[in-house]
């Protein structure tokens, strides 16, 4: 009916659009009725498609966007108490959030043993799930068992413990082969932290001014990678637009209608 007639009440309804069609890895036909539908929408009344728009993403030309907003909240002094449980003298890589198999625990684990370096360590900090646990213990019993220490915390992390423990680290890896933005790419961006990506995805991050590494998702690949990263130095945290830059954005895509606006996704 929307599509048909538009919105009739008062306000307008914003149509949050969360996988812009637009991104150039996404043809088909899927994409291209998306993008129709959303073409359509904006010329029915008191409609408002607006595009989520990922970091290092262009705006699409007549089309109302908003930032994906990164909420970060660490803890200084909670950073510091996850830092004294690291050695300073190794390189520090952390995988964080639920550790299911699309987070390649086990390969990147390979990948260090196979990188050959002594001056490394491994952070793991989100929840084990039951049918990964003996997998991922494996791993981290090869990897100990080799002078390769890690550091666990196998369980769900509240907010500010997950961002103090993403700027605990040296790299924060990203190894998956999904097509979008990594939110925990993003809280490394935040935290000044260098990225590891292995895979094609996070092309939005790559694609800014950013201390990313990037390789490709294979056991000699991301070993080769990681056999040439050193500790790095500091770096400056990259200002990403947090909730109230997203409320600014998407209350003014409807400049010039009427009323408050209600909302939905698509």
């Amino acid at each position: 009916e929307l599509v048909r007639r538009g919105w009739r009440g008062s306000g307008c309804i914003h149509v949050l659009v969360m996988r812009s069609p637009w991104q150039s890895d996404r043809f088909g036909a899927r994409h291209i009725m998306k993008r129709a539908l959303i073409r359509v929408l904006m010329k029915r009344h008191n409609i408002c498609p607006t595009l989520l728009r990922g970091i290092g993403q262009l705006d699409v030309r007549g089309v109302p966007s908003c930032p994906d907003p990164v909420k970060w909240s660490p803890n200084l002094a909670r950073t510091n108490e996850l830092k004294r449980h690291l050695d300073a003298r190794r390189t520090w890589f952390g995988i964080f959030g639920g550790m299911s198999p699309r987070k390649n625990v086990t390969l990147f684990a390979r990948a260090l043993l196979m990188s050959g370096r002594s001056d490394i360590g491994l952070m793991l900090a989100g929840s084990w799930p039951e049918k990964e646990a003996y997998r991922l213990d494996l791993a981290v019993r090869n990897l100990t068992s080799s002078g390769i220490p890690v550091v666990t915390y196998d369980h769900y992390l509240d907010e500010e413990t997950f961002d103090s423990a993403v700027a605990a680290v040296d790299y924060v890896v990203i190894a998956n082969d999904g097509p979008d933005s990594s939110g925990v790419a993003l809280k490394g961006l935040a935290a000044g932290v260098h990225l590891l990506i292995a895979g094609s995805q996070d092309l939005d991050v790559i694609s800014i001014e950013a201390p990313v590494v990037n390789c490709k998702l294979n056991l000699e690949e991301i070993a080769t990678t990681v056999r040439r990263l050193f500790k790095p130095g500091p770096t400056s945290a990259i200002r990403l637009p947090g909730p109230n830059d997203f409320a600014e954005a998407i209350c003014g895509t409807c400049l010039g209608q009427t009323g408050g606006p209600s909302s939905a996704r698509a």
